[in-house]
C-alpha cells in the first residue's frame, strides 16, 4: 500500500501529492453532494466511481510521487483506454483493438526503458542485462545499479554488490530470478522499479532485509513470502519495490 505521509519525499513532491490527494476528495464530496440531492448526471456518477477511474488515480499519484514512473504511466494509460467507451459514442467493439494498444504500449514501454537512465553515477556504469528472446544462465553481477529486461525468455542473477542502490526489473511475456542474498544494501531508501506483464519475477532476499512494497496488480499478484522475524530488519537500510503487474506477478522470498 502507498504510504501517503512517507518523509523522504522532497518538499516539492510531498505539495504536489497533498494539492491532488486534496483535489480528489473535493471532487469526489462534490459528486456525493450533488448525486444526494438529485442533480448529477448519471454519466458522471458512472465514470469517476469505476475501476478505470482508480487506475487513473493510482497512476497519477504514482507519476506525481516517482517523476518519470513507467508504472504510473501505464496505470494512466490503460485506465483511460477501457474509460474512452463510457465517454465517447464508438462505432464498433472497442475490446477489438485492446491487444494491438497492448503491443503499442508495451514497445514504448521497451524503447523509453533502454534509453533512459534513472540513475547517473559517473562510477557505475552498466549495461543492460538479459535477453530480448531465450534463456540466460545465472550470473553473479557486482553493479550497485540493476537493468533486467526478460522478453519472452528467462533471466537468473546472483547479485553481489555490497552497496546495493536499486535499479529496474521488466518481464514481458518472460521471467526473471534475482538473488540479493550475497548482497548488502547501501544507505537509506533504495528503489527498485519493476514492471510485469504476462510475466513474474521473483526477488530473493536475506532475512534480516527491510523490504516495503508500493505494488499495483491487475489481474495478478505480488507476495511477501518471507516469514517475519522480529527485530532484525535495519530501519537505515531499506528495500522499496515499486511498480506495476498487468496479467503477470512476482514474489519476495527467503533462503531461511
Amino acid at each position: 500500500m502507498t504510504d501517503f505521509c512517507r518523509p523522504n519525499l522532497s518538499p516539492a513532491t510531498r505539495a504536489a501529492r497533498k494539492l491532488i490527494i486534496g483535489s480528489i476528495l473535493l471532487i469526489y464530496g462534490f459528486i456525493l453532494l450533488f448525486d444526494n440531492i438529485g442533480i448529477l448526471p448519471p454519466i458522471v456518477k458512472l465514470i469517476f466511481f469505476s475501476w478505470q477511474m482508480v487506475l487513473i488515480l493510482l497512476g497519477l499519484l504514482t507519476v506525481v510521487s516517482h517523476r518519470g514512473s513507467i508504472s504510473g504511466l501505464i496505470l494512466i494509460a490503460i485506465g483511460v483506454f477501457f474509460i474512452l467507451p463510457r465517454l465517447f459514442n464508438v462505432p464498433y467493439n472497442f475490446t477489438q483493438i485492446f491487444w494491438p494498444f497492448l503491443l503499442i504500449l508495451l514497445g514504448f514501454l521497451i524503447l523509453f526503458r533502454r534509453n533512459s537512465n534513472v540513475h547517473h553515477s559517473p562510477r557505475h556504469h552498466w549495461e543492460p542485462s538479459g535477453d530480448y528472446a531465450g534463456n540466460v544462465p545465472g550470473v553473479n553481477n557486482s553493479n550497485d545499479y540493476i537493468d533486467v529486461a526478460t522478453i519472452f525468455g528467462g533471466n537468473k542473477q546472483v547479485i553481489i554488490s555490497k552497496q546495493f542502490k536499486g535499479g529496474k526489473i521488466t518481464c514481458i511475456f518472460g521471467g526473471a530470478e534475482i538473488d540479493f542474498s550475497q548482497a548488502q544494501l547501501a544507505d537509506g531508501i533504495q528503489v527498485v522499479d519493476m514492471v510485469c506483464v504476462f510475466g513474474g519475477a521473483s526477488l530473493i532476499v536475506p532475512p534480516d532485509w527491510e523490504v516495503r512494497t508500493e505494488v499495483v496488480s491487475i489481474l495478478g499478484g505480488f507476495a511477501d513470502k518471507r516469514h517475519a522475524i522480529p527485530g532484525m530488519h535495519d530501519q537505515n537500510k531499506i528495500l522499496l519495490i515499486k511498480g506495476v503487474t498487468f496479467f503477470g506477478g512476482g514474489e519476495i522470498k527467503s533462503y531461511k
